[in-house]
């Protein structure tokens, strides 16, 4: 009996040394941290969801960090997020600036997506953020994209763009720049928000805003038909942000002179609230994304890992996961021991 009883604590040893021992190893294989303070340098700041339109639509932020190494994370279900999207700079990009494209989606479909960021997981405080892909009846490239320059040439960069006619302002575009310092903006993706119809470029206006790596800025305002010229970037550029709502960049002893209709304050630095369009995320600000010159291609579908079925914390250093792996490594060594002194 003693014998039997002997076998069967090795078995039960074994079973929790393996059991340890493959959950600790699968946290290391998503590179995932768990003892890991989140830094709040890393979090994702200025959230924008644009270049929208029939299956696509972009999601870029901004980071106080300079070297974060950031991928977005969709899926059609809140609970299994799991699709990975490497940003548009390459899959091994670190930088401050993050641009995602997200292609061949569902046209009037619901997706969610959460951000990881230097091993961390912001999930909007546990609940993903969400988006609504647009259904329109349009045809693309209706407008003739119009194309652009930075003076000096630096990247990375990104362009956040939107047209305005009177009060009302567009749908945002936003692109990166070249390595040659060029740009282009698709006036497509710049829809009505309420409508989602064109606008005419012939009685509108059109707002570029240049941001970059470095901590440069720069912007201008043109005629929506025109050539906008070469953008000089500057560091005491007043704007430091990009904001929808902006319909000039007139600076004056840097500040920003607020325009007839008073939607631009005479603050040196924009931030966006997230508006309550269906085409909008919860996000607490707003975001840049999607190149129309260098589409993304879908990223196929990972399977679900460890990593989506954490405790919805809003972070991953979460480390239920890890200690119970610790667990069972202490528990199957201590029963060994205590086998080997029963003999």
């Amino acid at each position: 009996m003693s014998r039997r009883l002997n076998k069967f604590s090795q078995l039960v040893v074994m079973i929790l040394l393996a059991a340890g021992i493959l959950v600790s190893l699968v946290l290391i294989r998503e590179g995932i941290n768990l003892f890991s303070q989140a830094d709040p340098l890393n979090a994702p700041q200025n959230i924008v969801v644009t270049n929208q339109w029939n299956g696509r639509f972009g999601v870029a932020f901004e980071t106080t960090a300079v070297d974060t190494l950031a991928t977005l994370v969709i899926g059609t279900d809140a609970a299994n997020v799991s699709q990975i999207i490497y940003d548009s700079q390459g899959q091994d990009y670190k930088g401050s600036l993050h641009l995602f494209n997200v292609t061949g989606l569902v046209p009037d479909k619901t997706y969610y997506y959460k951000f990881l960021i230097n091993s961390n997981i912001y999930d909007n405080g546990g609940e993903p953020y969400s988006i609504k892909t647009l259904k329109l009846d349009l045809t693309p490239f209706e407008n003739i994209p119009i194309g652009g320059k930075i003076d000096p040439i630096t990247t990375p960069c990104l362009v956040y763009s939107h047209v305005f006619t009177n009060a009302e302002t567009s749908l945002p575009s936003i692109d990166s720049v070249a390595a040659n310092g060029t740009y282009t903006i698709n006036l497509d993706y710049m829809l009505k928000k309420d409508s989602f119809t064109l606008y005419d470029m012939s009685t509108s206006n059109l707002i570029i805003f240049v941001k970059c790596g470095d901590g440069t800025t720069g912007g201008v305002t043109t005629p929506a038909n025109k050539d906008p010229g070469v953008i000089s970037l500057s560091s005491t550029f007043p704007v430091k942000s990009y904001n929808n709502d902006m319909k000039d960049f007139t600076a004056v002893a840097g500040t920003i002179t607020p325009t007839p209709n008073g939607n631009v304050t005479s603050t040196p630095s924009y931030t966006i609230s997230a508006t309550s369009t269906p085409t909008y995320t919860k996000a607490p600000t707003n975001a840049y994304t999607a190149s129309p010159t260098r589409p993304n291609t879908p990223i196929p579908t990972k399977n679900p890992t460890i990593t989506d079925n954490l405790p919805h914390t809003g972070l991953a250093e979460d480390s239920q996961p890890f200690v119970l792996g610790l667990i069972f490594i202490i528990l199957g060594l201590y029963l060994k021991r205590s086998m080997k002194k029963s003999v």
